[in-house]
């Protein structure tokens, strides 16, 4: 059974049934969503499954966001903004096009600091892939 309690899910297991396999993942997978969605709702937050692992144990993972896609625009650019100076940006560069040596067309999109060699995101324009590039990439192949 599925209990949550002040933002803490627990599941207790019960007796004489198989640990795991894959209807009852499937099942658990199912009431951790439904669970969470009041908690979600209430916090105007997105909960989604994303993805899971099953062996010995299974492993749900969830991703959760901003529920309103504006307040996640805002939280994005504002990050990016913070950022963009630590590899050769401006904020206002944040949305702006370029043309990689293929010749496909992306659109900054974040700054991962994590990544030195490749800190800048953008998405491809054709179908939204997020691939990462190098300031000097991006600087160099600015689109008018």
């Amino acid at each position: 059974m599925l209990c949550l309690s002040d933002g803490v899910v627990s599941f207790e297991e019960q007796e004489n049934s198989p640990m795991f396999d894959k209807p009852r993942a499937m099942k658990i997978q199912r009431e951790v969503i439904e669970a969470l969605q009041d908690y979600a709702t209430k916090n105007q937050l997105k909960i989604d499954f994303g993805g899971g692992q099953l062996g010995d144990n299974f492993t749900l993972k969830l991703r959760i966001g901003e529920g309103d896609p504006q307040i996640a625009e805002a939280q994005a650019r504002k990050n990016f903004a913070e950022e963009a100076f630590l590899v050769g940006l401006k904020p206002e560069d944040y949305g702006r096009k370029f043309r990689s040596f293929r010749g496909e067309t992306y659109t900054v999109c974040a700054i991962d600091l994590r990544k030195r060699k490749y800190p800048i995101l953008a998405l491809r324009v054709g179908d939204g892939k997020r691939f990462k590039f190098p300031e000097s990439m991006v600087v160099q192949n600015w689109v008018a």
